[in-house]
């Protein structure tokens, strides 16, 4: 499993990168899936200026898995990074906890 980072108009320091990697580590560990079955992360962070709030700061995590598989994504916008990685793993949460009910439904 790779996570790729993607950064427009914003750095990322290492300290930023491993908060972030720790926060999907759990979301992962969360799904219950081997990190064999994870294609891959994608992180998709952009700073805005000419937004109009405060929430100028724009994640998006995508988390693809193995053909057969639903992609799970979740974006937010957010004051901080640290804030954005906090609202994106909820959403993330809540798409695992409805594919885990929709699954124990089934069968």
């Amino acid at each position: 499993m790779t996570i790729q980072f993607y950064a427009k108009n914003i750095k990322l320091s290492p300290k930023t990168r491993k908060y972030i990697e720790e926060k999907l580590q759990k979301v992962i560990k969360y799904i219950g899936q081997k990190t064999k079955d994870i294609r891959g992360i994608h992180v998709d962070l952009s700073y805005s200026p000419q937004h109009k709030t405060e929430e100028k700061i724009r994640i998006e995590v995508n988390i693809d898995f193995y053909p057969g598989q639903k992609v799970l994504q979740a974006a937010e916008r957010a004051r901080n990074i640290e804030e954005g990685i906090n609202l994106v793993q909820e959403k993330l949460a809540k798409q695992i906890e409805k594919k885990i009910k929709n699954k124990v439904e089934r069968k």
